[in-house]
């Protein structure tokens, strides 16, 4: 995602001009255009079904394409956004029922029950994600989950999620559809904690969300006391959680690790070690625990608190992180020098049609190191999009995240594509029988990749690249190797050998009589023990044999 291994072969030189004859006045087919190249990374195609709606144009189910744009940096990994997005109603990707019955509550993996799949969800391809409905006006388990926000939390809202009706703004909170025997998605209630409320939200609500199944309760984000922390920069460029935030200001709680603040200056690559915290009357120096990044709260604080970095800092280095190409870093974190990273690297994404292989610092060199010429880099090993490449001459080396920091390091998050392939259309050329699409992947055997094609009645004997079955056919012995273009064609049509026609007995069989090599010979018997017969016997044969061979369906 093996194959129908009945071929039939002629057992005499010539019969396929005798067997044209019974086709004859049928217009030899165009040969289909060959693939312009293999692919991996190929766009990601999912299938949304309306599950018992329809979208705007009437049909009940819509494919939608992850697009690859067509260089190494723009790999597609079944994350769909923009104009593809699974939630984005002006698209057309959203369903509906006319009569106002139901309303949309997102899209699952199975036609019933479950959690929503997420907007920004990784889908593989050839994934079928299924419309859930809530019932509207009725007395079923089937109602809107209510969160009351209570000024403590904030959340992001998905446009396109907003757009599509599964997620709406409920006064100082938000109502999440839900349909019966479906349970909320944590996306669904992904909060933050909205800051300078001295209050601290941890991911706790009155009610476990996932157990949530109805309304009209509304569940209530749980709170611990905290201080409102206002950073100042002090010439330090400021990150938190690994970017540079839009706003200075944040709850924390007395005693604990500011997680992920960083005041970090590339001019000198240097952190704040010091901070100096303020609130009321109180100064105090807040010093940074050595190999740390991020400043620990007193544990006196009882009131709105100013962090300042000190001008003094320690040596240190940024670490970026890429997981999608070798051009946009995803986040940054820092060590100070000579030690490892203080915190724990993101896992790299699931991509579509490939593996995670691991982190690489693409300027380390290789496993032959400096003491073979040439000498080569991680970089040499990793496509534009991140993708692993071969090379003869050696192996990349992974990042060691026990190795300490000594300059400013990239980090790629290398991935290991899968196989290459082509697609091939499979046509069984009967009626009723849809064509099928198969990946066919280099390095395997092609009949090994084909699915088992049956029809009653019949034996398959080969594939083609025509209806006439003129050359083109589909060796299914070789390995499949596209530097020599093989398999050559990307569209093949069955073709059939009637059950009657086969065997001793067939009519196929007695198309043999006659057509040994010396005509004149009237003794003369094979190795299947046929004798061959005078000409004008022959010719008889052959024309009740054809006559009843275009009888047959």
């Amino acid at each position: 995602m093996t194959g129908n291994t009945k071929v039939w072969r002629a057992p005499l030189a010539g019969l396929a001009s005798v067997a044209m004859i019974a086709t004859m006045g049928v217009a030899a087919s165009t040969a289909n255009a060959a693939p312009s190249d293999w692919k991996y990374g190929d766009d990601v195609k999912v299938t949304l079904d309306a599950n018992g709606g329809s979208f705007a144009d009437g049909s009940q189910s819509k494919p939608v394409t992850d697009k690859q744009a067509g260089t190494d940096a723009t790999y597609a990994d079944g994350v769909f956004e923009g104009t593809d997005a699974i939630y984005n109603k002006y698209a057309g990707n959203v369903p509906s029922f006319k009569d106002g019955s139901r309303v949309f509550t997102g899209w699952y993996e199975s036609k019933s029950a479950g959690q929503a799949v997420a907007p920004d969800a990784v889908l593989a391809d050839g994934t079928t994600l299924y419309a859930h409905w809530r019932v509207v006006d009725s007395d079923e388990s089937e109602y809107a989950v209510i969160f009351n926000f209570d000024g403590k939390v904030d959340y992001d809202f998905d446009a396109d999620v907003l757009s599509s009706g599964v997620i709406t703004e409920y006064g100082d909170g938000m109502l999440v559809q839900l349909a019966d025997n479906d349970t909320l998605a944590p996306w669904e209630y992904a909060a933050t904690d909205r800051a300078g409320d001295s209050r601290l939200f941890q991911g706790e609500w009155s009610v476990n969300p996932s157990n949530a199944v109805k309304g009209p309760n509304a569940i209530t984000p749980k709170t611990v006391n905290a201080v409102n922390v206002t950073v100042d920069n002090e010439g330090y460029t400021l990150y938190k959680d690994g970017k540079v935030p839009t706003a200075t200001n944040f709850d924390a709680a007395p005693g604990a690790t500011v997680d992920g603040l960083v005041a970090y200056r590339a001019s000198d690559h240097t952190i704040a070690n010091v901070w100096t915290a303020k609130w009321g009357d109180v100064t105090k120096d807040v010093p940074v625990e050595a190999g740390k990044v991020s400043p620990t709260l007193p544990s006196d604080v009882s009131a709105e608190v100013t962090l300042t970095p000190k001008t003094k800092g320690v040596s240190a280095y940024k670490v970026e992180t890429y997981t999608k190409n070798k051009t946009e870093p995803t986040k940054s974190y820092f060590a100070q020098k000579g030690w490892p990273l203080a915190e724990t690297v993101d896992e790299a994404p699931a991509r579509a049609h490939a593996q995670f292989k691991g982190w690489y610092n693409p300027v380390a060199y290789d496993d032959k190191g400096m003491t073979v010429s040439p000498t080569h880099t991680n970089d040499a090993y990793i496509d534009g999009d991140l993708t692993y490449k071969e090379q003869a001459y050696g192996d990349p080396v992974e990042f060691d995240f026990g190795s300490e920091i000594t300059a400013d390091t990239k980090l790629y998050a290398v991935y290991t594509a899968d196989a290459k392939y082509k697609e091939i259309t499979l046509d069984p050329n009967y009626d009723g029988a849809d064509p099928i699409v198969v990946k066919v992947y280099e390095g395997k055997t092609i009949g090994s990749q084909l699915p088992t094609v049956t029809r009653d009645g019949y034996t398959l004997e080969n594939w083609y690249n025509n209806k006439n079955f003129t050359g083109g056919a589909l060796d299914r012995s070789v390995v499949a190797d596209f530097a020599k273009d093989v398999p050559h064609y990307t569209y093949y049509y069955a073709k059939w050998t009637a059950d009657s026609k086969g065997g001793v007995q067939g009519l196929l069989a007695k198309l043999h009589l006659g057509y040994n090599a010396d005509w004149t010979t009237k003794d003369n018997t094979d190795s299947k023990g046929y004798v061959a017969t005078s000409w004008s016997k022959f010719v008889s044969a052959r024309e009740d044999v054809l006559a009843a061979l275009r009888k047959l369906p």
